[in-house]
């Protein structure tokens, strides 16, 4: 009797030591499963562990998007880990304290369509909100009237990626690349009570840029859990390299061929409408005469326009967006470098127009002064000086 107490004592314990690896391979394929019909994505889980105290890790989880578009991962994390109430989910209530994400891949495709646009997240939502209309359709009245919710506490990145790429138009492809993200986004919750109510906190920090990354910062309130998308956001990049982003020019007739930048932003969107106010500083810029540049340049001489933007230390410009982000036919990036382009061009005229009238204004002062002494500007250098005092006069 005592050897088969012993026997299932130790089966007990192992069973126990293991229980996390088993509740795993069950739940493994079935989440798959559910997880790839919600989102119509196929999605892999790797190495899934579930112990009874709700602890939660996989050592990969990979979202792969759909045919349309780029043939790779949508989503792609590895050694993810949650902190989950199990017994909250008799009340049809996921409650997780929170998601620790290692090294993290998150891309966004946006391709043409016939409506304008679509990316890769539109998509996804529009497929669960499709379920969740069929569900609702042709599920028979119940008296159980709660629905499901998710609250996370928090989500933290560590070393995290994040790609953006915009392939809707037909200028060349625009990629924005985030690396080395390290924060958190905090206090989720769906369905959100109010589309206004910035329930989500967020902090980042990183690298903006691919060839030449560059240190920097966001941080704000945000609600992500509505199709009525709203957030207010601040954020700084620092020591940013001009030649990165030389498609900021495109269409100009000027061509980038060095200098740094800072940019400071204010950005809000409320129920899907942006505006977005942006301090940026050009820290000794080099450009030249773009290919389709003539000898006008903003209705400026060419040379005196290139001149100038390379003759500043610091040009401060501001940069105003707004639009609404559901339009297909509206980008933050064209809309951006439309506001950019025309700050520039109003600097520089500015500029320019300044120094003229401030040398018309020189030379007619000295043309008087020697006028009333004449004696003191002789010989050749006088007489060219004076040649060169009218000329500017006659402008």
């Amino acid at each position: 009797m005592k050897k088969i107490f012993l026997f299932f004592l130790l089966l007990a314990i192992c069973i126990f030591a293991v229980h996390h690896r088993l509740a795993g391979a069950y739940l493994e394929p079935r989440l798959e499963k559910q997880l790839s019909y919600l989102f119509n994505m196929p999605v892999t889980i790797d190495g899934l562990r579930v112990s009874l105290s709700g602890h939660v890790f996989a050592s990969r989880i990979i979202f792969m998007d759909q045919p349309e578009f780029t043939a790779g991962p949508h989503l792609d994390a590895r050694n993810v880990q949650a902190d989950m109430d199990l017994l909250a989910l008799l009340n049809k209530r996921v409650e997780i304290g929170t998601i620790r994400l290692q090294q993290p891949f998150y891309f966004i495709d946006r391709i043409a369509a016939p409506e304008g646009s679509t990316n890769n997240v539109i998509t996804w939502w529009r497929n669960i909100k499709r379920i969740k209309e069929q569900f609702s359709a042709s599920k028979p009245p119940s008296k159980d009237h709660r629905r499901w919710s998710v609250r996370i506490a928090k989500i933290k990145i560590e070393d995290g990626k994040f790609i953006f790429q915009d392939r809707s138009g037909h200028e060349s492809d625009k990629k924005f690349v985030f690396q080395e993200l390290n924060g958190f986004l905090a206090g989720f919750q769906w369905p959100s009570p109010d589309p206004s109510y910035l329930s989500q906190k967020v902090n980042l920090r990183g690298t903006f840029g691919e060839q030449y990354p560059a240190p920097f910062e966001i941080h704000g309130g945000a609600n992500f859990a509505t199709s009525q998308v709203s957030f207010n956001f601040e954020g700084v990049i620092e020591e940013g390299i001009l030649i990165e982003h030389h498609q900021l020019w495109d269409g100009s007739s000027i061509r980038i061929l060095g200098g740094k930048f800072e940019l400071r932003s204010r950005t809000i969107c409320l129920r899907r409408q942006l505006q977005s106010h942006n301090d940026l500083i050009l820290k000794s810029i080099d450009v030249a005469p773009g290919v389709s540049a003539t000898d006008k340049i903003w209705g400026l001489p060419a040379a005196a326009a290139v001149r100038f933007l390379q003759e500043q230390e610091t040009i401060h410009l501001k940069v105003p967006v707004q639009g609404k982000i559901s339009d297909p036919q509206f980008g933050f990036h064209k809309a951006f470098r439309a506001a950019f382009q025309q700050a520039l061009a109003n600097r520089v005229r500015g500029g320019i127009g300044l120094i003229t009238h401030g040398t018309v204004k020189l030379a007619t002062h000295t043309g008087t002064m020697v006028k009333d002494t004449p004696g003191m500007l002789i010989g050749r250098w006088g007489r060219s000086l004076q040649g060169r005092i009218r000329e500017l006069h006659d402008r």
